[in-house]
């Protein structure tokens, strides 16, 4: 963030400088006791476990400079003494406040990607582009939501020429909230899928809520949208702004033709945009991802990047990934690990399972656990990874959770032999099985939603090898 004195700070918060002197300066904020340091603003939130001015103490020993501090959450004789104390209403509708002041003073290019699946990869992706010569800040991770987003736009200062963000919402009206704070130049939507359906209650809540970027952007911004997703292709008419669709039909204005994948080598295709094309070579796992770099090209090339800058960006877009996406791996013992256990939704799902029967291995383990908030859905949902599972030729099904039986019953129903088709109660059991039953010369692909912790597996896997290799090395051929 650019310097700003307490004072200044206060007036941005909405808040009272009620200790410590107003021209101090701070140069950044943290909502982690555990990490700040000398210069820097502790801002701390409540949580449904704890809350973060009990942490007010460690804070100052640590060297904050000052603290936001909710009224009456702490008594002012146990504010520490020589910490500067800005008191307001709410912690982080204070924290909110200082971003949005913030990204009034930025003069760089801001853009937002949303999406049901592919948001984080596509963000990274952009952020590669990006870095080919630009200053930029991105999200870290998926810090996507009304506490990472604006923490993120903090993170920006006035020499920052480019600014990443991943928006992600629970329910209606969140993309909204966030996308008046950072107010994005350009707003990217991957596509619309079966995701929180037990919070927007169908495709159709789920649009909505992902259309809701789109209505924010200003009449000189562009919407950059999966032309291949109806859905999201609808989402141009009565948008505020000029739209560019992306995909691998020929009514796109960013293409891509001639797509082939070399399982965890990543995938070629031919880049199309304006009567021009470049042979691009993707160093990510996974042909799914061809529509992430789609997503992430056509922004580049909309906010005034070049074909080259896309080329050479996203030849290393593999260099700074968010984690647990296939990740693929290849022990010393011979076993190929594909740590995708961040998420999982039908779409991503059916992606990984095809990913994996692209690797070279002797026998295809699938670790697959529960994809959540699928409400009415996911029975079928379920049933259909299963059978999806079996025909792309997994060897060995483990199947975890909730609806681990479904899977495990689709998947036999479809083929695979019942004696290599197992159901776990959650995790750690699939993690204890997982070790007991792969063998060096398999490929292992580990999957779920995120509250499922499935990430156990692959680290158990992992536990006892020597990392030799990462997928994401220039594709062959």
């Amino acid at each position: 963030m650019d310097p700003r004195t307490l004072e200044q700070l206060a007036q941005d918060a909405a808040g009272v400088l009620a200790q410590g002197h107003p021209h101090t300066v701070i140069r950044s904020v943290s909502t982690d006791s555990r990490t700040i340091g000398p210069d820097q603003l502790f801002i701390p939130l409540a949580g449904r476990r704890f809350d973060g001015h009990a942490f007010l103490p460690d804070a100052a020993a640590r060297g904050a400079a000052a603290a936001l501090v909710r009224r009456g959450a702490v008594p002012q004789e146990a504010w520490p003494k020589g910490m500067g104390v800005i008191v307001v209403d709410d912690t982080l509708a204070a924290l909110q406040r200082l971003a949005a002041a913030q990204r009034s003073r930025l003069q760089g290019t801001v853009t937002a990607v949303t999406g049901s699946v592919g948001k984080t990869t596509t963000k990274d992706m952009l952020a590669a582009i990006g870095r080919v010569r630009a200053r930029l800040v991105a999200t870290k991770g998926n810090f996507n939501n009304e506490i990472g987003l604006p923490l993120t736009v903090l993170e920006a200062d006035e020499t920052t020429e480019l600014l990443v963000l991943e928006m992600g919402m629970r329910g209606a009206g969140e993309i909204r909230a966030l996308a008046r704070l950072a107010r994005p130049h350009a707003g990217i939507v991957t596509n619309v899928g079966p995701v929180h359906v037990e919070r927007l209650g169908g495709l159709e809540g789920i649009a909505a809520a992902k259309r809701e970027l789109v209505e924010e952007l200003p009449a000189d911004g562009v919407a950059v949208l999966n032309g291949d997703d109806p859905p999201v292709r609808g989402m141009a008419d009565g948008a505020p702004c000029r739209a560019v669709f992306f995909g691998l039909s020929k009514d796109n204005d960013v293409r891509a033709a001639a797509v082939e994948s070399f399982g965890e080598r990543g995938s070629r295709f031919v880049l199309q945009y304006g009567g021009r094309e470049r042979a691009v070579a993707l160093p990510v796992p996974g042909r799914h991802h061809v529509m992430n770099a789609l997503a992430a090209a056509a922004a580049a090339l909309a906010i005034g990047f070049d074909l080259d800058d896309v080329v050479r960006g996203l030849a290393a877009a593999h260099e700074q990934r968010s984690a647990m996406r296939t990740d693929v791996t290849l022990t010393e013992g011979g076993v190929r690990v594909v740590n995708d256990a961040y998420n999982a939704g039908p779409a991503s799902m059916a992606a990984a399972l095809q990913l994996l029967s692209e690797l070279q291995a002797d026998r295809r383990v699938a670790v697959l656990g529960d994809m959540l908030e699928l409400g009415p859905l996911a029975e079928q949902a379920h049933a259909e990874v299963g059978k999806e599972a079996a025909r792309l030729g997994v060897d060995v099904l483990i199947a975890v959770g909730r609806w681990g039986p479904v899977m495990a019953r689709s998947a036999a129903a479809a083929g695979l032999r019942d004696e290599n088709v197992h159901v776990c109660r959650d995790a750690a059991e699939a993690a204890a099985l997982a070790r007991r039953l792969v063998r060096p010369g398999d490929a292992v692909l580990v999957k779920a939603s995120r509250g499922v912790m499935l990430e156990q597996v692959a680290e158990r896997l992992l536990q006892s090898s020597r990392e030799v290799r990462h997928g994401g090395g220039e594709p062959e051929g």
